[in-house]
């Protein structure tokens, strides 16, 4: 299948969908709200995922995974190789680690704040 290309407006800590417009504006609360919102779809997606496949992730593995899931959006990791090495056990290799690490793109280009981010997560999915 091909990966939704679509761009959406985005508001408060990158919550985006046809919905958003440039004119909406949020404040703290809301921005909150929808946050709240859009983690607890993340990990409803990857949970139901563990448990369709049977998959054992720790705490630091669900929470990375959730953040990077966050970023790119069920629709788009949910076919990626991240997730067949990690069905696989090939979560250690360093194929793995260079495939985390390529989500630094926005709309194609290297963004510095998304390198710094999948660094992090994937710091996070390697801590015991």
């Amino acid at each position: 299948k091909e990966h939704d290309k679509r761009v959406y407006n985005s508001i408060g800590y990158g919550h985006s969908n046809r919905r958003v417009t440039p004119e909406m504006e949020c404040n703290i609360g809301y921005m909150e709200a929808l946050f709240k919102q859009d983690m607890e779809k993340q990990d409803y997606n990857i949970s139901k995922w563990m448990s369709d496949f049977n998959i054992r992730l720790n705490q630091n593995q669900f929470d990375a995974l959730s953040s990077l899931c966050y970023s790119v959006g069920w629709v788009g990791l949910r076919h990626t190789r991240i997730l067949k090495m990690i069905m696989e056990n090939k979560s250690n290799t360093q194929e793995f680690k260079e495939l985390w690490l390529n989500y630094d793109k926005m709309r194609g280009v290297k963004n510095n704040a998304l390198g710094k981010r999948r660094q992090f997560e994937y710091q996070l999915w390697t801590k015991q």
